[in-house]
């Protein structure tokens, strides 16, 4: 039995990770501060104050590793414009820098004796392995193309473990020895029906937003695809995440039914850099709506998709962003389906989380004072714009989305005469726990948009 929880920091924004010093004598706690810059505080369980690494507007930390000698702490910090990876030292308080290079360093994690790190790095649309040893020299785990996660070095120090997927292979643990760069899988994930399987490997491109901005996507381009091919814009969720090289089991099955996919990284993604993942700050609903619909457009210029055949769908705030393509550009769509969205700025606010809402706050301003931004790039007051048919996919419990939007706005619909088909999924989050739920929910959405796509 252990002893009663006591509280023992409380930092002003939310916490987002907690570890502990190999001597169990402090925590460190990485909390987001003012404007989304966050902070590592040192906590002593003594009770003496805090030390805190950054957390202003000079330098932001986040994600602490601790050595194994309890003497340092790695972090990364995305200050620079790219997230890299620096060593506080508590003995003097000196910031270590070992990268300053582009591209985003995350996830650092030491090797048992303390003389390597370990983190991923991402450029664009993959992400990999690198090691690091004290002399300053830096190699990459080599893999074709895909994601790479959670490293970890094996307790003789011999190699790192990591999870890998790429367009062909879900996520697998993967062993590689740290002499030869020997790559060894020691999972295999992938259906045995799915052996041998041609999946369609996106390719990166570029196409030109509503205002010219080159706007970075993934296309799957299916055999065959031509002028007259149905077509989906799949809007990814965060928004700070991005589609790039990953398993992907929706838009792969969309591209086996002949369909061209594609997934833009809008403006709000990462990969691509601090300004780029800040770009639709205060933006949110127009930039990167203007994104995703312009990748319709690139599809119909590049002779890619029959115009009268696009789909728009995407989950959270891909589900957002899809209510704004067809509220703002409803000529563009045939159809489309929100996967758990919110639609009304101000409802979504008030009915979520505390750390939630401050998130709201520090990217759309206050309800109040930017009363009228919120008005404006909330899609559930326009819904009168709607031509096509909609789907919206809920769970009962979502404490971000929650379904009362959805299902106000499917009624609300119904009244105006456009087809509308709600499916809420009691017991669900924001996140499907139930397999037999995530399944049935993806083959309803594929159903709903192939009834009007394949018709």
């Amino acid at each position: 039995k252990g002893s009663e929880a006591r509280p023992f920091f409380s930092p002003s924004g939310p916490a987002h990770f907690v570890r502990w010093s190999r001597d169990g004598r402090h925590i460190a706690v990485a909390a987001e501060q003012e404007w989304q810059t966050d902070g590592v505080f040192i906590v002593p369980l003594d009770g003496s104050p805090p030390r805190r690494i950054g957390g202003d507007a000079a330098l932001d930390a986040n994600q602490p590793a601790w050595s194994p000698d309890n003497a340092k702490v790695a972090f990364s910090s995305n200050s620079s414009g790219w997230s890299q990876i620096g060593v506080y030292h508590l003995e003097d308080g000196r910031i270590e820098w070992l990268t300053s290079d582009e591209g985003d360093k995350n996830n650092a994690i030491w090797s048992e004796d303390g003389t390597r790190l370990a983190w991923i790095y991402n450029r664009g649309e993959a992400a990999w392995v690198e090691i690091r040893s004290m002399d300053g020299t830096r190699r990459k785990v080599q893999t074709e193309a895909g994601f790479a996660f959670w490293p970890t070095f094996t307790l003789d120090g011999k190699s790192v473990l990591f999870v890998y997927e790429n367009p062909r292979q879900p996520p697998d643990l993967w062993l590689a020895a740290l002499d030869d760069g020997r790559l060894a899988q020691l999972t295999d994930s992938l259906p045995a029906e799915l052996k041998g399987a041609e999946f369609v490997v996106p390719e990166v491109v570029t196409f030109p937003s509503l205002d010219g901005t080159p706007i970075p996507a993934m296309l799957y381009k299916p055999p065959g695809a031509g002028p007259r091919s149905p077509a989906a814009v799949v809007i990814h969720g965060g928004p700070n995440w991005h589609l790039g090289y990953y398993w992907h089991p929706f838009i792969s099955h969309l591209a086996s039914r002949g369909w061209t996919v594609i997934a833009p990284n809008y403006r709000g993604s990462t990969g691509y850099g601090l300004a780029w993942t800040a770009a639709n700050r205060y933006e949110m609903g127009r930039l990167d709506n203007d994104d995703c619909a312009a990748a319709a457009l690139h599809l119909v210029r590049e002779g890619l998709a029959d115009p009268k055949k696009i789909a728009v769908t995407g989950r959270s705030h891909g589900g957002y962003l899809t209510m704004t393509c067809m509220t703002r550009q409803p000529e563009l769509w045939a159809v489309g389906s929100a996967v758990v969205p919110f639609l009304n700025w101000f409802t979504g606010h008030e009915n979520a989380r505390e750390d939630l809402q401050y998130w709201d706050i520090n990217n759309m301003g206050d309800p109040e004072t930017h009363h009228d931004l919120w008005y404006e790039r909330s899609p559930f007051f326009f819904l009168d714009k709607v031509r096509a048919p909609v789907q919206f996919i809920c769970g009962e419990n979502d404490p971000r989305c929650p379904p009362s939007e959805s299902i106000e706005a499917h009624e609300k619909l119904q009244a105006l005469g456009i087809p509308s088909e709600l499916l809420l999924y009691k017991g669900e989050g924001h996140g499907f726990l139930k397999l037999e739920n995530i399944i049935d929910s993806d083959v309803k959405r594929v159903e709903f948009l192939a009834k009007v796509l394949e018709s």
